[in-house]
């Protein structure tokens, strides 16, 4: 009913980023991303004449080509606030231990910052695309470099005629750099609230409602 009021609520809830890169006739754009203090969602979309003739929300791909970073400066602060957050009860010979194995495997080979791509959508030479991959709160306004390239199909979630394994929904390559603003709290509601679901009664009790879910206790 009011898309622009829609729009600015939406704006709020994470970072705004529009970049837009070019590469071989394929266009990416980096919509915006959203950081709920656990992980980070992304929102593109892509651009390119060459899709394969069947692709949908059901095709499947792979994230191999696709990494994120952090400046080395940021992920050593990055990485000394997760061990000091999360070593209680360990001594500081172990805390240190941790530590120097957190910065010898590297961005890439700890779990964290490794986006994984999906389709959500296929529209003519248009795809929606969502990312995820895990950003705890451990810095305020982390800047994540974000490189796709090489996005491979992998197979069919249901039975499709002209999509093959081993075709590319992207080639690439594609680099963005933003700014993540800083991650939302949970909102967390507490009641006695009578509702009724169809002919079933409730009473819910509580509800929390992030950026990307809300839970319902009932």
């Amino acid at each position: 009913a009011a898309p622009e009021a829609s729009e600015a609520v939406l704006a709020k809830m994470g970072t705004v980023i529009n970049q837009t890169k070019t590469a071989g006739g394929e266009t990416l754009t980096l919509n915006a991303a959203v950081w709920d203090g656990g992980s980070v969602r992304l929102s593109l979309t892509a651009k390119s004449p060459n899709l394969p003739t069947v692709v949908d929300r059901y095709t499947w791909l792979s994230s191999e080509g696709c990494t994120a970073k952090m400046p080395e400066e940021q992920w050593k602060a990055y990485v000394e606030n997760k061990v000091e957050s999360e070593s209680a009860g360990l001594s500081k010979e172990k805390r240190d231990q941790w530590l120097q194995y957190l910065m010898e495997q590297g961005q890439r080979q700890t779990g964290e910052l490794r986006p994984s791509l999906h389709l959500a959508s296929r529209e003519g030479d248009t795809v929606q695309l969502s990312a995820s991959m895990i950003q705890d709160p451990y810095l305020e306004k982390p800047e994540i470099t974000l490189h796709i390239e090489n996005v491979e199909i992998t197979g069919q979630g249901m039975e499709q005629p002209g999509t093959r394994s081993g075709d590319y929904l992207l080639k690439g390559p594609f680099e963005f750099t933003f700014t993540l603003d800083k991650g939302l709290s949970t909102v967390k509601y507490e009641g006695d609230v009578p509702v009724t679901c169809g002919k079933v009664p409730l009473r819910v009790r509580k509800f929390s409602v992030s950026p990307s879910i809300m839970v319902v206790d009932c």
